[in-house]
């Protein structure tokens, strides 16, 4: 009954999570759109014809002001729906990802996992992606660090640091972000590996933990 139960609040806890999510994204779209119509109509109000004919336009003309540069950042209908359709998009992955963690966190052992997308929307490589709840237990370091780092889960290690504070520092031109870096294990703590591990798993919305007081 106990396992039962904690199923059951593991699901209502998903749940929970999937409708906060898609209220924030609604949210974040009225207010983008809101700002969008707000600095369109406060550039129309301050917009002078005057400035593009050198001179005073007759009441009784049917001057209609052509594109120019002060009109360039105007929110066009195609820009809002464009924007509305990149927060659908998000919200669509994010619902997606939920419905995967919810399915995962009821998996047991020897069934599939199902897999989830990373950040950007891209689906793990199926040579790496773990097969199942046994396969994501026993998966080896190297293939750990390479999954946990396809889904940004790992942090920069001393190496990718030490570059980035050269980027900064104008010492290089090149962006490490933008950069393939060599993954190996020993960049990589056992505490790291730990870590990632949990992660991981959190990420994917299974129970598995190495760490002893991990969540």
């Amino acid at each position: 009954m106990s396992d039962i139960k904690n199923l059951e609040t593991r699901i209502a806890q998903l749940e929970e999570l999937v409708t906060r999510q898609s209220n924030i994204i609604t949210k974040t779209g009225e207010q983008l759109l809101s700002l969008q119509v707000a600095q369109t109509s406060a550039k129309l109000a301050a917009f002078n014809p005057n400035s593009l004919t050198g001179g005073e336009v007759k009441k009784t003309s049917k001057f209609q002001p052509t594109a120019g540069p002060e009109d360039e950042d105007y929110a066009t209908n195609e820009d809002l729906v464009q924007l509305v359709g990149e927060l659908q998009g998000q919200f669509d992955l994010l619902e997606e990802r939920s419905i995967r963690r919810l399915i995962n966190s009821t998996k047991t052992s020897g069934s599939n996992l199902a897999p989830l997308s990373n950040p950007n929307g891209e689906e793990p490589p199926l040579d790496l992606y773990p097969k199942d709840i046994e396969a994501l237990k026993n998966i080896d370091d190297l293939s750990l660090i390479k999954l946990a780092k396809f889904y940004e889960l790992l942090p920069p290690t001393q190496e990718e640091r030490a570059k980035f504070e050269e980027y900064l520092e104008g010492k290089t031109t090149e962006n490490p972000e933008f950069q393939e870096h060599e993954v190996k294990v020993e960049d990589y703590s056992k505490e790291d590996l730990i870590e990632a591990f949990d992660n991981l798993a959190r990420f994917l919305g299974v129970s598995l933990r190495r760490g002893e007081d991990a969540w």
